[in-house]
C-alpha cells in the first residue's frame, strides 16, 4: 500500500483500491485530499488497472468540502481562490468519470455534499447500512458543486432534487438503495468484501465492451435518438473487432451450425 497523503493506493491483482484516509477530518475534501485523489486516479489509469474501488477509512465516507479552507479563502480574492478550490474538485470528478476502466464506490457512514459527488461519479455503488447521503449545502448558504445537482436531478427528477437541496435532505441507506443511487446494500461488516468481489467481477469483463457501455450510458442523456443510434453503431463496430467478442459469439455459432446439420 502506498501513501499519497491523505489518500492511500493499493493494487490488489488488477483492482486499484483508493482509500480516503484522514479520519481526523472525517475525510473532508481539503486541497491535500483532492491532490492525493488526483494522483491516485492518474496512477490507476497509468498502470492500466482493470477496475477501481473508492472507499474510506474511519466511520465517515466523506464529510464534504474542507470548510476551514473555504473560510480562509474568503479572506482573499474570492473568485480566484474559491474558484481554484471548485476547479480542483471538478478536476477529480472529471478524472473519476473519465477513467478507462469501471469504478466502484464502497460507502460506509455519512457522505455529505461533495462527498456525494465522489460517490455518484462512480459506475457502481455499494452502501453499508450505516451510510447516509446529506446534501448539506443550504446549511452553510452554498450551492451544489462536484456534479451533485447533475446526478441527483437525473436520478430523482428535477423537483425532488431541488427539494432535497432546499430541505437539506438526509437519505438513509435504505432510501439510497430504493432510489437507485446504489446497487447493493449490505451490513457494514460485509462492505469491503462485497465491494472487492464486485470489482473483481468488473475487472474480468470484456474490456472493450465495458468501455463502450460506459461511453454510451453517460452520453445518452445529451443525445437525440438519431445521434445515439449512430454512437451505438460506432461502438458496436469497434467492439466487433475484439478477440473477446469473437470468443463470446463462437459458442452460439457452433450451436446454430449443429442445429442446421440435424
Amino acid at each position: 500500500m502506498d501513501k499519497l497523503d491523505p489518500v492511500t493506493f493499493e493494487a490488489r491483482a488488477d483492482v486499484a483500491v483508493v482509500t480516503l484516509a484522514h479520519h481526523e477530518s472525517r475525510n473532508a475534501l481539503s486541497s491535500g485530499m483532492l491532490d492525493g485523489l488526483a494522483r491516485a486516479l492518474e496512477r490507476t489509469a497509468r498502470e492500466q488497472m482493470r477496475a477501481l474501488v473508492l472507499r474510506s477509512d474511519g466511520r465517515v465516507f466523506c464529510s464534504g468540502g474542507d470548510l476551514s479552507g473555504v473560510n480562509e479563502a474568503l479572506e482573499g480574492d474570492v473568485d480566484s481562490e474559491i474558484g481554484a478550490m471548485v476547479d480542483q474538485l471538478h478536476g477529480v470528478i472529471r478524472s473519476l468519470r473519465d477513467l478507462p476502466m469501471p469504478s466502484l464506490a464502497a460507502i460506509g457512514g455519512p457522505a455529505v455534499g461533495a462527498g456525494i459527488a465522489l460517490a455518484l461519479a462512480t459506475d457502481v455503488r455499494v452502501v453499508a447500512r450505516s451510510a447516509t447521503f446529506s446534501t448539506g449545502y443550504i446549511g452553510v448558504g452554498a450551492s451544489p458543486d462536484g456534479g451533485v445537482s447533475f446526478h441527483l436531478a437525473r436520478s430523482l427528477g428535477s423537483q425532488q432534487a431541488l427539494s432535497a437541496f432546499l430541505l437539506n435532505r438526509r437519505f438513509s441507506s435504505d432510501e439510497i438503495r430504493s432510489l437507485g443511487l446504489a446497487d447493493e446494500l449490505v451490513d457494514d461488516a460485509e462492505l469491503d468484501g462485497t465491494a472487492m468481489v464486485l470489482a473483481a467481477h468488473l475487472a474480468k469483463l470484456p474490456f472493450g465492451a465495458v468501455l463502450a457501455m460506459r461511453k454510451l450510458a453517460y452520453s445518452a442523456s445529451t443525445h437525440s435518438l438519431e445521434t445515439h443510434l449512430d454512437a451505438e453503431r460506432e461502438q458496436f463496430l469497434r467492439v466487433a473487432h475484439s478477440d473477446a467478442f469473437r470468443r463470446g459469439i463462437a459458442p452460439f455459432a457452433r450451436v446454430r451450425q449443429s442445429q442446421e446439420a440435424i
